[in-house]
């Protein structure tokens, strides 16, 4: 695991849902406390290299099948444009 990958891994596994929403909401994008909730299982437990972008297109489906069609659109353009791809 590179530098850039332990930073993201790190500030992943410090999230909380409530900092999640901040997050998204500085985005244009509303979470119900319940979505930002299962998103964070999801992510802070799924092991996962968000350089890959394989790997990267499978978590924004599986987060897709509790959140809306817009919600998983945005957020996989937000991670696109962090990781400046």
């Amino acid at each position: 695991m590179n530098f850039y990958q332990k930073i993201i891994s790190h500030k992943i596994k410090n999230l909380t849902p409530e900092r999640l929403k901040e997050l998204a909401a500085d985005y244009d994008i509303f979470l119900s406390d319940d979505e930002a909730v299962k998103i964070l299982h999801k992510v802070q437990t799924t092991p996962i290299d968000y350089f890959n972008e394989a790997e990267r297109d499978r978590l924004i489906a599986e987060i897709g099948q509790f959140t809306s069609p817009e919600v998983m659109a945005k957020a996989q353009a937000l991670l696109q444009q962090f990781l400046g791809q």
